[in-house]
């Protein structure tokens, strides 16, 4: 799944830690705009892009974003309403990184961010990213 896939059906999801429970987000074309802060210059960043969510990719869970990396997990994860929090934690070389997130879903609109600190050789760098989701109609 590409980054922008995940940052829209991150922005209106959510499942349980058990994944025994989800919410979807409606298929259709949405807009996302994400503004990152650059680590090394401070300096914002913003794009945003389009895609087409198909009903069969119209759920998410945090599990998505470290498939592939068997390394990697979810440490916690908590749906209040519609907001859903997590964390995720990887290790890295020399090192260890963490990311946390919250994303809220109000059906054809959805809003998150995430804060992923990366520490190397006691070393620690930290990437900041904002987005917000809209569904714009149909593919």
């Amino acid at each position: 799944m590409n980054k922008a896939a995940v940052i829209v059906l991150a922005t209106a999801f959510v499942s349980t830690v058990s994944m025994a429970e989800s919410l979807s987000i409606k298929p259709g074309l949405w807009e996302t705009t994400e503004t990152s802060i650059n680590p090394m210059t401070g300096a914002p960043e913003t794009t945003t892009q389009q895609e087409c969510i198909t009903p069969d990719k119209a759920t998410f869970n945090p599990s998505e974003m470290i498939e592939g990396n068997s390394d990697c997990q979810v440490t916690d994860q908590a749906l209040n309403g519609n907001t859903l929090t997590f964390t995720l934690t990887c290790p890295v070389e020399n090192g260890q990184a963490k990311a946390s997130g919250t994303m809220t879903s109000n059906g054809d609109h959805g809003e998150g961010n995430m804060v992923m600190e990366m520490t190397i050789n006691g070393q620690t760098m930290t990437f900041k990213m904002d987005w917000e989701a809209k569904r714009i109609g149909d593919c």
